[in-house]
């Protein structure tokens, strides 16, 4: 989002809701506000409003996944999906994982049965 292809649109969108929450923040007083500073100030603290939203938002972005995380309680959640799910959809889930690694896995646990097989013709 912040560095991919469509970071334009991310950064418009956020500038976008900047400014709706300048504005919720203000309410009301939102006119006699932008009357006080005059129109060239208001605008120059709307821009820099938004410039340290942008520049800010890789932190703010660490801070809400732990949020999230915390509130929605992720990790709890996926493992009580994950412990109801039969043994083959369990499968069906974690094969893609090592797709890519069974041909190492396979070798391992080939060498590992030959090493402990050898063991046990070695010493009965």
């Amino acid at each position: 989002m912040l560095n991919g292809p469509k970071r334009q649109a991310f950064r418009a969108l956020l500038v976008a809701h900047t400014n709706r929450y300048v504005d919720k923040v203000l309410g009301r007083s939102h006119t006699l506000v932008r009357a006080y500073m005059g129109e060239e100030e208001f605008l120059k603290m709307r821009k820099d409003i938004e410039d340290q939203t942008l520049a800010n938002v890789e932190d703010i972005f660490g801070s809400l996944y732990a949020y999230t995380d915390e509130a929605l309680q992720l990790e709890t959640e996926i493992r009580t999906k994950m412990q109801a799910l039969p043994p083959a959809e369990f499968e069906g889930v974690l094969h893609p994982v090592f797709q890519e690694d069974e041909l190492k896995l396979i070798l391992v646990g080939a060498v590992l049965g030959v090493i402990v097989g050898f063991i046990q013709t070695q010493f009965p």
